[in-house]
């Protein structure tokens, strides 16, 4: 996308759209996977807990059970999922709230897109980096709500489809139907 274009207002609505998809999946992964992550923390050291009051476990057992608490707390201060989940609902927020701005509005001069433009911009900005097989999967999505034609589908894989949000397939290249069948015939 060329910073300096002015996007037309459907443009900004699909932007939008597929945005607010994309960050609304990633802060409700991340914020199940810091739920996740404490739910086995807690569970954990309430077993360890228990342990050094029954004392019913070897004391192997116990080093390796303290260790994983350890190795899931780390994880968790390091990787830091709820302020990345926090992260994403505002930034959900913020292609929201723009969106509805340019539903309301319906007519729009050129003024008016070029302000919307920076606004959109200012938000991919602030983007940490993208999850590139969930980012398709959200232009599915949109495409599907937007009656697209089936050429705008980006085919994924069953692996794709399953690491989404755990990979971020920085190097693939996710062509949709159309851009693949144009590929195949110049390869041809």
């Amino acid at each position: 996308m060329n910073p300096n274009e002015i996007l037309s207002r459907q443009d900004l609505l699909t932007d939008c759209e597929r945005s607010m998809r994309y960050h609304q999946a990633r802060s409700r992964f991340l914020n199940t996977a810091h739920l996740f992550i404490q739910f086995l923390v807690f569970a954990f050291a309430s077993a360890g807990v228990s342990n050094l009051i029954l004392n019913s476990l070897t004391s192997e057992a116990t080093r390796w059970l303290w260790a994983l608490i350890a190795v899931l707390a780390l994880f968790s201060l390091v990787y830091n999922p709820a302020e990345k989940s926090a992260l994403h609902r505002s930034l959900y927020r913020g292609f929201t709230i723009l969106a509805g701005t340019i539903a309301a509005t319906t007519e729009a001069d050129t003024t008016t897109l070029a302000g919307w433009t920076k606004t959109i911009h200012a938000l991919y900005a602030e983007e940490p980096p993208v999850y590139r097989a969930l980012l398709a999967h959200c232009d599915n999505q949109v495409a599907i709500a937007m009656n697209a034609d089936p050429g705008y589908f980006v085919d994924l894989s069953w692996y794709h489809r399953l690491l989404r949000n755990l990979w971020a397939f920085q190097g693939t290249e996710f062509l949709n139907r159309n851009q693949a069948n144009e590929v195949s015939v110049r390869h041809a």
